[in-house]
Formats: structure tokens, C-alpha cells, sequence
């Protein structure tokens, strides 16, 4: 097992320990019934998610792109096997229905001379409509170790 999936593993582990505490907290909160977007963005563009953005693509993204490299085949076999479908973005990406009214999206792109390798998970901008951030966080990170766990 690598670092970048020890990482994954272990926020994994934390995120679904958090799963509880968060869900007893916003238990009175419902969802709205909100309609889905269409429109995707990155967890800093959720309403509340700036402040732990980089947190997030720490444990989320950047572990995909560091455990995947530059194996562009490795990152699509992994998120097939993780039952994702295909999309047109990047130099791959996959969509996800982690939760029936929450779907997530992971965009792929490979590096070059000039950049690194980078993946973002990306949410229905209405998501915190349906959880709160942190619930967002969760199934961000539960997505990642996942697809880690396939490659």
C-alpha cells in the first residue's frame, strides 16, 4: 500500500467516524427539495466550502493525482471498477450518484512540462442543499478511497 493510499484510507476512516456526529447534528435540517443544477463546481464553490477547500483537495484530489501519476489508463480502470460513467471533461472524468439527489463528478488531467497532474471532484452546486458541507466533505472523501482502493 502506498502513502497516497494510506492517506486516503485513513481520512476515509476519519470522514466515516465524523458521519455520525455530523448527521446528529444536522438531523433537523432537511433538505429542501431543491432541483439539481446541471452545474458542477469545486468544493470551494459550495456555499461554506472555501474555508476547507484546500483540506479537502489535500485528501480528495490531490491523493488521486498523486496515486494515479501520469497513468491515465490506471485512473479510468479504477473509476470504472468504482462504477463510474464516462464523461467529456479533462483528460478523463467520471461521474458518480454518491446520493440519490448528489451526484459527484471526478475530472482527471494529465501533466506536462509546465503543470503537475491534477483531479478535482466536483459537486452539483445545489449538493448543500441536501447535506451540509461537511457531509460533503464525507462523500468527497469516501469517492476518493473507493476509487483508490480499485486501482
Amino acid at each position: 500500500q502506498n502513502a497516497g493510499q494510506a492517506a486516503a484510507q485513513n481520512a476515509g476512516q476519519a470522514a466515516a467516524q465524523n458521519a455520525g456526529q455530523a448527521a446528529a447534528q444536522n438531523a433537523g435540517q432537511a433538505a429542501d427539495g431543491a432541483p439539481l443544477t446541471g452545474k458542477f463546481v469545486s468544493f470551494a464553490d459550495l456555499p461554506g466550502g472555501r474555508m476547507y477547500a484546500q483540506a479537502f483537495q489535500g485528501y480528495s484530489g490531490d491523493v488521486v493525482a498523486r496515486s494515479v501519476g501520469e497513468n491515465l489508463e490506471s485512473f479510468r480502470q479504477g473509476c470504472q471498477k468504482a462504477g463510474g460513467q464516462a464523461l467529456q471533461a479533462g483528460s478523463a472524468a467520471y461521474s458518480f450518484q454518491a446520493l440519490p439527489r448528489v451526484p459527484l463528478q471526478i475530472v482527471y488531467w494529465l501533466g506536462d512540462e509546465d503543470f503537475p497532474s491534477n483531479c478535482k471532484i466536483l459537486f452539483d452546486s445545489s449538493a448543500t442543499r441536501y447535506l451540509p458541507i461537511d457531509g460533503c466533505a464525507i462523500i468527497g472523501s469516501m469517492l476518493t478511497g473507493k476509487i483508490i482502493k480499485k486501482l
